[in-house]
């Protein structure tokens, strides 16, 4: 059976200047949610790591690592990430870093 989630978050984009409205940046929308979808909450301390190259882990590096170990669950798959973005980092984390990954049962 499928749940309505209503969702408000403030979108954070990096490269904004920084005189731009933080309130443009509120979204509020509804999802369709279904048993054995999954999703993360993450800070920006998690995707903005820095390799060598100044280059970021990125949301793209997030899906990535989380499609990878789709088959884990619960604290492995917070594990697997956490570890994958601190191999990544040239100097580990500098900021905030928590994630809580949500399966819907």
């Amino acid at each position: 059976m499928a749940e309505d989630l209503q969702l408000a978050a403030k979108v954070h984009y990096a490269f904004l200047p920084d005189d731009y409205d933080d309130d443009r940046l509120n979204i509020a929308a509804t999802l369709r949610l279904s048993a054995g979808d999954r999703f993360l909450i993450y800070p920006d301390g998690l995707i903005e790591v820095e390799n060598a190259e100044g280059q970021a882990f990125g949301s793209e590096g997030l899906s990535n690592t989380f499609i990878a170990q789709r088959n884990l669950s619960g604290q492995a798959l917070n594990k697997a990430i956490l570890m994958q973005a601190e191999s990544y980092a040239a100097d580990g984390f500098k900021d905030d870093v928590l994630l809580v990954s949500i399966t819907l049962k």
